[in-house]
């Protein structure tokens, strides 16, 4: 048990090593360079991730099944809600703990606080739950479920399912919050400047024009400074920060703040709605709704529309070992990039971060996980009555209940480093990088720990 799970887990780490080497070395001109790897991630993002997407939902969905599968969004709501209560206690605690007390400070901890809440939800996990279903597909099938090829669309399934109100809540709440961060921090760097002093001869008194072009010319001789969509591109010729999971048509929304109010809100949930990796999902339950459609597309036979489902089946199928390429190469790039050396705010602020990242992504996050699954598996499996509503909220579908504990257990998104990236937080995103690469490197332990228990309990 021990073996499959470690070589399970093992598979992300070796997959993410190599996408880190090719965008650390050579150094000065990596194998997958910044501009490189922006363009490929576009290309995943817009091919390879929405068709992977659009073809699991479509082949494996149905009206029973939607009935079924619909308590998988409030696992992800509720584990959301259960991280950002532990990341703002924690940043509370280690504030007062560590005795950090100013503005540039506070915010640091928060910033961390925050990048705890929202797990790697598809990228860290598909190569997880692919090397399970070739060593228990077949087992779990001769007990009532589906074999090796039907289970890996079926774990897919399950993760992009955790997408939906994933990337709703990440981009409608958490960014909006990451742009007044920035603008809080532009605010005080901008303020922090020194002012200009006019220059005075003896007792002589300038004339005004003369002394306001003096002012003027002073003023404009200090270095300022960045503008807000200067920041975002400076960061992005820098890191090419523009990688996995980041909506093609947010920048547009970029320039619009949160105050702007409701209609601003709205425009910028319509945003996230419509962009592409949930637009493929709306589509692919859109086709597995109309039951004649999908038996065209995905069913037995050779109907011209079964070309067009398999094509996008093979579309699909690079963007697990992509992903997790991209992902570890942006974050090379970060850690690469001119601003991840430099120091913001207090280093005791991020050396707290750091506990916060830990205690949250690999002890509490899994351990509460851990303890809501047994004790609803456990209701379910009795006679009270509850019984009933908890095998609703935890269908007894053993790859479900598998995904479910899993992504408890999954390390921070790389998704909110780039999106510090591009509000204009590079340096914070380039000081999350080298503590992510802590956490990444201590969750081989934990991902574990928790696929020897999820193996144990429902596969075997």
């Amino acid at each position: 048990l021990l073996g499959v799970s470690l070589s399970a887990v093992a598979q992300v780490f070796v997959l993410c090593g190599v996408g880190f080497c090719a965008g650390f070395y050579p150094r000065g001109d990596p194998l997958i360079s910044p501009p490189f790897a922006k363009r490929l991630a576009q290309v995943s993002f817009l091919l390879f991730e929405t068709a992977l997407g659009f073809s699991v939902m479509a082949a494996r969905l149905d009206a029973s099944s939607l009935s079924t599968y619909w308590p998988v969004f409030l696992w992800t709501i509720m584990q959301l809600a259960c991280c950002t209560a532990y990341g703002r206690v924690l940043s509370w605690a280690v504030s007062r703990a560590l005795g950090i007390t100013s503005a540039t400070g506070l915010r640091t901890v928060r910033l961390y606080g925050a990048a705890c809440v929202f797990q790697n939800a598809v990228a860290f996990l598909i190569p997880i739950t692919l090397s399970l279903c070739g060593e228990y597909g077949a087992s779990v099938a001769q007990k009532g479920g589906e074999g090796k090829e039907a289970c890996e669309d079926e774990t897919i399934l399950f993760l992009f399912l955790h997408v939906v109100p994933w990337a709703i809540l990440f981009w409608a709440v958490q960014f909006p919050a990451l742009q007044r961060a920035a603008l809080i921090t532009e605010e005080e760097q901008t303020s922090q400047l020194p002012g200009p002093e006019p220059e005075l001869v003896g007792n002589t008194q300038e004339e005004p024009q003369r002394l306001r072009q003096r002012v003027t010319s002073a003023d404009d001789a200090i270095p300022r400074a960045p503008s807000f969509s200067e920041s975002l591109q400076s960061i992005e010729r820098h890191t090419g920060a523009f990688t996995v999971g980041v909506p093609m048509s947010l920048p547009a929304q970029e320039r619009v703040l949160p105050s702007d109010g409701l209609a601003a809100m709205g425009s910028r949930l319509l945003a996230i709605v419509v962009q592409p990796n949930l637009a493929s999902l709306w589509l692919g339950i859109l086709v597995a709704c109309v039951a004649p459609l999908q038996a065209q597309m995905f069913g037995p036979g050779s109907s011209p529309l079964r070309v067009v489902g398999q094509a996008v089946r093979t579309l699909g199928t690079p963007a697990p070992v992509i992903g997790s390429i991209i992902m570890s190469c942006s974050l090379a790039h970060t850690m690469a990039s001119p601003t991840a050396g430099d120091d913001v705010g207090e280093a005791k602020a991020h050396r707290g971060g750091l506990i916060i990242l830990c205690l949250v992504r690999l002890i509490l996050a899994p351990a509460t996980g851990l303890l809501l699954v047994w004790a609803t598996v456990t209701v379910a499996s009795g006679s009270s009555p509850l019984a009933g509503a908890a095998q609703a909220l935890l269908p007894p579908v053993p790859w479900l209940r598998v995904v479910v504990v899993l992504q408890w257990a999954a390390a921070p998104s790389q998704t909110f480093i780039v999106a510090c990236a591009r509000v204009g937080l590079g340096d914070y995103a380039g000081c999350l990088a080298r503590s992510y690469l802590v956490v990444y490197l201590a969750s081989l332990v934990t991902v574990t720990g928790v696929t020897m228990w999820a193996v144990s309990n429902f596969l075997q």
